[in-house]
Formats: C-alpha cells, sequence, structure tokens
C-alpha cells in the first residue's frame, strides 16, 4: 500500500514543485513580520474608525449645544413679545383713563373681551365708578354672575 505525502508529513501536498512542505528558519521570521504588519494595519484602521467617531460625537455636541442655544433665544424673544404687548396694553388703557366717561366705557368694554387685558380692563371700569349699573353689569359679564344675566335678561340698555 501506497503511503500519501500527507499521511507521512500530516501535511497535503505542496501546491509548487519547490516547496516540499518543510519549512525552513529563514522563513519563520518573514511569516511573522508579514503577521505584524498586518497587526499594524489593523490597529491603524481601529485608530482612524476611533477618530471619525471621536468626531461625529464632538459634532452632535456642537449641534446640540446649538439648539439648546437657539431655544434660549427663542424663549428670551416670546418673553420679550409678551412684554412689548403688555406695555401697548397698559398705554391703552392709561389713555382710556384720560378719555371721557362716556369713551371710557365704550373702550373698556372692547377691552374686556380680550382675554389677557380683561381683568385690567375689570378693575379700570371699577375705577371708573364703582356704583354705575351699567359698570356692574360689564363686570359681571365678563365673570359671568348671574347678576350680569339676569340685567342682560331684563333688557338693560346704556
Amino acid at each position: 500500500m501506497e503511503r500519501t505525502q500527507k499521511q507521512i508529513t500530516g501535511r497535503s501536498p505542496a501546491p509548487y514543485s519547490w516547496d516540499d512542505g518543510r519549512r525552513s528558519a529563514a522563513r519563520a521570521p518573514r511569516s511573522d513580520k508579514n503577521a505584524f504588519r498586518i497587526e499594524n494595519v489593523n490597529a491603524s484602521k481601529n485608530k482612524k474608525q476611533a477618530e471619525k467617531i471621536k468626531l461625529i460625537i464632538l459634532e452632535l455636541a456642537t449641534i446640540a449645544i446649538l439648539v439648546m442655544m437657539l431655544s434660549m433665544v427663542i424663549g428670551k424673544l416670546n418673553h420679550i413679545s409678551r412684554i412689548k404687548k403688555e406695555h401697548i396694553q397698559m398705554k391703552e388703557t392709561l389713555e382710556i383713563l384720560d378719555a371721557d366717561v362716556s369713551v371710557k366705557r365704550t373702550r373698556l368694554q372692547n377691552l374686556i373681551s380680550d382675554e389677557s387685558i380683561g381683568f385690567l380692563a375689570e378693575t379700570q371700569l371699577n375705577m371708573i365708578d364703582p356704583d354705575d349699573e351699567y359698570v356692574r353689569v360689564l363686570a359681571g359679564v365678563k365673570r359671568n354672575t348671574s347678576d350680569a344675566t339676569h340685567t342682560a335678561e331684563a333688557g338693560y340698555r346704556p
């Protein structure tokens, strides 16, 4: 029975005629050197990937900070616009107080319908003449009290 090269040496036949399956001492360091090169290539790829990941994280952090700053600016702008609106409404109320009583009633009635300044207008109406029945009706309509409802049902007209 003929034995094959694999049975003799424990290896499959060499792919080339010059390689008889034995390793020489001169070839071992070269293969180790190649393995070291492969490790270096892998390490440099890992470093490049780590650097890319760091850059992506920095970019995301920068975007998050910019979004926070933008939301703060928008909040401040909303606050400023609300203050300006209140200032304009206060000016209108002061102009009404300087006007004639009949003009005051009309303007304050218009202001009462505005939710944002309704309470202030009620206060100003009471300052005009708290005993006036028309002023009580306007203030009552704003608060939806039964007194205002009964007066409105009776057909009260100024």
